[in-house]
């Protein structure tokens, strides 16, 4: 297994290693994490709701134990904040897309899940056309867009979001 260090009190290290399926994106400003060191641990996430049912990992990985996502061949990063007094990317925005993108060049899953049309629009200065396989892809790694899964955002209720984990699933073992 293979993690970055905690950066801050409260995040979780992003969970990631070489031959990867997918690597999950989310943003590290708190967004998904009930400051406890783990990856969707807020009560109001459904992210390990919808990667089990999916499929994509068994019932037995969840917030408490989110390491255990390396051995379903997934992973877990976040987009970080910058550092204070660190270089700004060329658009000058808000989080480390450079240090993101450096990290899934190196470690090279076969696809990267954007959790969020927020996360995706941070790292790629739009908004997906829709959801699922995207044109974009990062280093080797195909893109995929997939809705928030946190329960408050209610663009799309939890089976038309599971529909997208599912659909995930199925072009993964096609790639």
């Amino acid at each position: 297994m293979t993690t970055r260090p905690l950066p801050s009190a409260g995040l979780p290290p992003d969970l990631i290693s070489d031959a990867l399926d997918v690597v999950f994106v989310t943003i590290a400003a708190g967004e998904g994490s009930g400051g406890d060191g783990h990856h969707y641990s807020d009560p109001h996430e459904r992210f390990w709701d919808l990667v089990n049912e999916s499929g994509l990992v068994s019932d037995l990985v969840g917030a408490e134990n989110d390491h255990l996502i390396l051995d379903e061949k997934c992973g877990l990063a976040l987009l970080r904040e910058k550092e204070p007094g660190a270089g700004a990317d060329k658009d000058g925005g808000r989080f480390n897309r450079q240090g993101l993108t450096g990290l899934v060049e190196r470690y090279k899953p076969k696809v990267v899940a954007f959790n969020g049309p927020g996360v995706y629009r941070e790292v790629f200065g739009r908004v997906p056309a829709d959801f699922g396989l995207t044109e974009d892809i990062i280093g080797d790694s195909y893109v995929f867009a997939l809705p928030s899964s946190d329960e408050r955002d209610t663009s799309l209720p939890y089976q038309k979001k599971l529909h997208w984990y599912r659909k995930l699933k199925a072009t993964m073992k096609s790639l």
